[in-house]
């Protein structure tokens, strides 16, 4: 059974979206956990366009922005996340686009996720993870999408380099499996049945947010600038992106070593597009 504090704070993430009747099995109460430290509790993505040859009608430039806020549970857990963005030129009006819940065992492993629309709440997509023994990363797990009813199992395979990842849809048993490969930690390129395909150059030598979670496997939480979402966590922020239609610069970092914002720049294109991306860190989730 949740706790009253875990159950208050899910209860404020989603209540001005009314009441969702959606109840999670009880789990036995886990013992009480040490707080981990700094944990990212909110990041914003600004991206900008600086026109070299801009609409004489329209603003020169244009800038949007998203921010995740992200709320964590009696046991230093993310419990929900909720997505917000802006129009156009508009960064001081934030609508909520997006919530998500998550939910643990006894052993404060994340075993289920629930994705929901901002604005409705619509159930969006219900993830489902399992795990051999007492790993701590998911042998397999499920994505169920609301919209049409498909349903994807997954199993993985952790070797020293790759992670093997081997799908099947539920509907008409069709699979495929999809090689994850990693060079020093830090994942960079995917084999599948349509080929090789490269999603990362190389790597920074800053510690990478998504490790500041307090989760140890990808696959749920939202990141910003994120490309392949792989279960396994990479040990550095990523740099540049294949193809260089992503370049990264050297990320900055506060006092504790953790990046405080990174800049991407999209170098293909007519005008000057760019993504400044921050981060914010709380040493104490639950004061």
């Amino acid at each position: 059974m949740k706790t009253p504090l875990q159950l208050a704070a899910l209860a404020a993430v989603l209540a001005v979206s009314g009441c969702i009747k959606d109840p999670h099995p009880p789990v036995p109460e886990p013992e009480p956990s040490t707080n981990p430290g700094w944990l990212i509790v909110k990041w914003v993505q600004l991206d900008v366009y600086e026109q070299f040859f801009p609409d004489p009608e329209g603003p020169p430039n244009t800038i949007s922005k998203r921010e995740s806020r992200i709320h964590y549970n009696a046991h230093y857990k993310p419990l929900a996340q909720e997505v917000y963005a802006s129009a156009v030129n508009d960064t001081a009006n934030l609508q909520r686009i997006q919530v998500d819940s998550f939910f643990y065992d006894a052993s404060h492993r994340m075993v289920e996720a629930r994705k929901y629309s901002g604005s409705g709440p619509t159930l969006q997509a219900v993830i489902k993870f399992s795990f051999s023994g007492s790993d701590t990363i998911p042998s397999a797990s499920s994505y169920l999408s609301t919209y049409n009813g498909s349903e994807t199992t997954t199993r993985y395979v952790y070797l020293a380099d790759e992670v093997l990842a081997i799908g099947e849809d539920a509907k008409t048993g069709a699979d495929d499996t999809t090689r994850y490969i990693f060079e020093n930690g830090n994942y960079m390129r995917y084999v599948n049945s349509l080929g090789e395909f490269e999603d990362y150059l190389d790597y920074k030598s800053a510690p990478n947010p998504r490790l500041r979670f307090n989760v140890p496997h990808g696959g749920v939480i939202i990141m910003p600038m994120l490309h392949g979402d792989v279960i396994r966590l990479s040990r550095n922020h990523h740099g540049d992106k294949m193809w260089f239609d992503e370049m990264v610069g050297d990320p900055a970092l506060n006092a504790q070593g953790l990046v405080s914002e990174a800049r991407f720049t999209n170098p293909y294109t007519i005008g000057n597009k760019y993504h400044i991306v921050r981060y914010e860190y709380d040493d104490d989730v639950l004061k």
